[in-house]
């Protein structure tokens, strides 16, 4: 029995088929741990300070409080459970982590006038990018999965920062600013405006290779749902002409420049 305060902090320590106790996304107050058997590891670097995230067999996400047992469950010579696909009520419900991020949508900065542009009380992105900047911040957003380890960005879903879960809001209300009011023309708008327009031929004339676009419905409301894996290339996004690089690290995205960035790359392609 392994009961060391650090032990779910260290990859090394993580078997699939580990019995433990993990604190779920949306226990904030981590009063309430749920126990349960590892079917999937979800962190991939060596150490995470909060704990690893896993999956449990039951499908529970959440980063280890503690390890209960030392020997996985599965012994030698059996066949493991099948991988259970990642269900969208399940994702969103985890919140936002190292492998999901919530967008509420795509125009939002294009309700911006140009006097509110000039504004000093206008948000930073948006003084920075303008009316593209709920575009520029998508870009961002799927080039940090991309250079990482891949992940989920759910657009028309509202992070809610207090103790209440997160609003699904639907992109529904944006269809009126699109060419073709439908989903196949959200689509296009992601290709065409954000993916062809913001990434290098190296990402986009690939595009299948590394993102799928769909569009689940959840409470009744169309989400989209842009599940991305990771890239064998660095993803670079072209922005008024600058190439700037970004990672996913916990819940968010960031950029890297210079050293940092040269020194990443370096461990993390070919």
């Amino acid at each position: 029995m392994t009961d060391k305060s650090d032990a779910g902090k260290s990859l090394n320590n993580i078997k699939v088929g580990l019995a433990v106790e993990i604190f779920l996304k949306e226990d904030r107050s981590h009063k309430n741990p749920v126990s349960g058997v590892v079917a999937e590891i979800l962190t991939h670097t060596s150490y995470h300070p909060h704990g690893i995230m896993v999956r449990l067999e039951d499908g529970s996400i959440g980063r280890i409080h503690k390890i209960l047992s030392d020997v996985p469950h599965s012994s030698v010579g059996t066949t493991p459970p099948p991988k259970k696909d990642l269900d969208i009520a399940e994702l969103v419900k985890t919140g936002e982590n190292e492998f999901v991020e919530f967008k509420s949508g795509a125009f939002w900065s294009k309700n911006f006038t140009d006097q509110q542009l000039k504004d000093s009380s206008a948000p930073k992105v948006v003084k920075a990018f303008g009316k593209e900047a709920s575009k520029v911040i998508i870009a961002k957003g799927i080039s940090g999965f991309l250079n990482t380890q891949g992940g989920n960005l759910v657009i028309g879903v509202k992070e809610n920062k207090t103790q209440n879960p997160d609003e699904i809001i639907g992109i529904e209300c944006e269809f009126g600013k699109l060419e073709d009011s439908c989903t196949d023309g959200y689509r296009r708008m992601l290709v065409d405006s954000i993916i062809r327009k913001y990434f290098h031929p190296d990402i986009y004339n690939h595009f299948s290779d590394y993102i799928q676009i769909t569009f689940p419905e959840l409470e009744g409301k169309i989400i989209c749902w842009i599940k991305i894996t990771k890239s064998d290339v660095p993803a670079f996004v072209t922005i008024q002409k600058n190439d700037y690089f970004y990672i996913r690290l916990d819940a968010e995205t960031r950029k890297l420049e210079g050293k940092e960035m040269v020194e990443y790359c370096s461990r993390r392609f070919d």
